[in-house]
């Protein structure tokens, strides 16, 4: 009786094949996705648990339209655009922000959330540093500003809920309206608060009365505080 016959690749098919690797480029690619993954935060328990958070599901609207490319709003750095100040200044906010679930929704044109609610604050930094003025369209929808802000918040499991809307312009643009969208947020308990940027008469301050009438400020007066201190002192 034979015995079956066993084939082996021969080792210099690997050689071969190893010239069509760059190995350059296989080494980023593994580190690009450690980088991704360690961002995306798979498993976080312990102390850092969202479990042991009891703060609010929290949402920053923040306007991106072409107007927030002006600069000359920081005395030190003139030429600081005012999205840049703005981004630097909730970037604070969100440092002081210990137990709150906290997304991003940016609008312009339209509304689309770039950051969904998390506790990562690092990463929520992070991501932040790669969204700039235009990046949703130059015009002002408010409305969808707030409709894509509710539907993040509707992720959440916190009692309290909190839209941050930051805007410098008077909405002109989005096929939601800003009416319909405070109904939706009346309905489900979220409150609104608006912050105004630039000097007055630059955003349309009736809207954003409207918008946070009745609302108490405590919480905010850190931000407010410093964005009134950019844009109206310098």
């Amino acid at each position: 009786i034979s015995a079956p016959k066993k084939y082996f690749v021969h080792q210099n098919f690997f050689s071969k094949f190893s010239r069509f690797i760059n190995r350059e480029k296989l080494i980023y690619s593994i580190i690009i996705t450690m980088i991704v993954t360690s961002l995306a935060s798979p498993i976080t328990y312990e102390q850092k648990s969202p479990n042991n958070k009891k703060g609010r599901d929290l949402v920053l609207a923040l306007d991106s339209s072409g107007s927030m490319g002006e600069s000359g709003f920081n005395a030190e750095k003139k030429e600081l655009r005012k999205f840049d100040v703005v981004v630097s200044i909730l970037n604070d906010f969100i440092d002081k922000r210990f137990n709150d679930n906290i997304g991003v929704v940016v609008f312009g044109t339209y509304a689309f959330a770039s950051v969904p609610l998390t506790y990562d604050t690092n990463a929520l930094k992070y991501i932040m540093q790669f969204l700039d003025v235009g990046i949703a369209g130059d015009n002002t929808a408010i409305g969808e500003a707030i409709e894509q802000s509710n539907r993040v918040l509707s992720m959440g499991i916190a009692l309290k809920k909190v839209i941050i809307l930051l805007s410098d312009g008077f909405t002109n643009s989005g096929s939601i309206s800003v009416k319909d969208a405070i109904k939706y947020s009346l309905k489900n308990k979220i409150k609104i608060y608006t912050i105004g940027l630039g000097k007055k008469g630059d955003y349309d301050e009736n809207l954003l009365k409207l918008i946070a009438k009745n609302r108490e400020v405590n919480f905010l007066m850190h931000l407010m505080l410093m964005i009134y201190e950019m844009f109206m002192l310098n």
